[in-house]
């Protein structure tokens, strides 16, 4: 449900700016209170952008993958590796469709790939945790940790006139979209294999 809700949100984004090539009110209202607040603080709003650096996300995921390894949990291994690399294809894929740009005409902005790759990784650690049975308390910390870490990078995205809050918008739910259909189809396929082998099984016994 919340996997269809995120995609229909990017369809509908996606054709209201279509071939746009200025902001929303929405937007500009945005991104001035952002400026008022971060003006001259130009080295600030980079290191703000730290959490959507790609090498970060692959060397971050490639810790968790092995972690997950070690803790015996192959699906969530899988899904820490294909979402992310799925969402960033599809954010490719749509930004020349939707056609919509910022500060000039060739940078293409929505969704936002910055915004897609930090909030898919962000999604599979939030999914992993409250998916693992541990302690509510830890489930909220790791829901509100993600959700600050996003929001201090979207702050350094809009503050830098990378993108629009729409364009984050954007990206954050086809982040969303694709990894939990992503995690769907990985479950799935190991629960039809296991049928599988179990009717194998069955099938030698008698």
């Amino acid at each position: 449900m919340v996997s269809a809700v995120c995609a229909l949100v990017v369809v509908t984004l996606g054709l209201m700016f279509h071939q746009q090539r200025v902001g929303t009110p929405f937007d500009q209202a945005v991104y001035g209170e952002v400026y008022k607040r971060f003006v001259g603080e130009r080295e600030l709003l980079e290191t703000m952008l730290m959490p959507t650096d790609p090498i970060l996300l692959v060397v971050v995921v490639a810790l968790f993958v092995m972690l997950m390894i070690a803790r015996r949990r192959p699906r969530v291994a899988i899904l820490a590796v294909v979402a992310p690399l799925l969402a960033v294809g599809v954010s490719g894929v749509l930004k020349p469709m939707i056609d919509r740009t910022i500060n000039n005409a060739n940078n293409l902005a929505f969704p936002s790939g910055h915004t897609t790759s930090m909030v898919a990784v962000l999604t599979v650690f939030v999914l992993t945790v409250v998916t693992s049975g541990t302690h509510k308390s830890l489930m909220a910390l790791t829901i509100v940790g993600a959700f600050g870490v996003a929001v201090v990078a979207a702050t350094g995205l809009i503050g830098m006139k990378y993108h629009y809050v729409t364009d984050v918008i954007g990206g954050a739910c086809l982040a969303v979209a694709t990894v939990l259909a992503t995690a769907l189809a990985i479950d799935w396929g190991a629960t039809k294999r296991q049928r599988s082998r179990k009717t194998v099984v069955s099938g030698v016994a008698l």
